[in-house]
């Protein structure tokens, strides 16, 4: 969970000022959805599935490595990503870069 929180939002699902206060908010925040922080749109399902990743509770979390495979699968059926999706993120991309030098 934390690591589709990073490669979706660029940011850490926890984040603080002292390895202490980051533990604090392992055991005691309530976890974050990746689509409030983050303007790019995170498809509903994809969000859950990190928010469940994410819970505090084992008991709330997908019970094993082949649920979470089996619905990412399911949205990958539903977001196909096209040739013309892959074009239109790499242009963004290079135009962000260009901006950066």
């Amino acid at each position: 969970g934390a690591v589709a929180f990073f490669l979706l939002t660029g940011r850490n699902a926890i984040e603080g000022p002292t390895l202490i206060e980051i533990l604090q908010q392992i055991v005691n925040a309530p976890p974050l959805r990746p689509s409030e922080h983050t303007r790019q749109p995170i498809p509903a399902a994809l969000d859950d599935l990190v928010y469940r990743c994410l819970a505090k509770n084992p008991i709330d979390r997908p019970q094993s490595a082949q649920r979470i495979i089996d619905d990412l699968e399911e949205l990958s059926l539903q977001m196909a990503w096209t040739q013309g999706d892959a074009d239109n993120w790499w242009d963004h991309y290079d135009q962000l870069k260009d901006r950066d030098l």
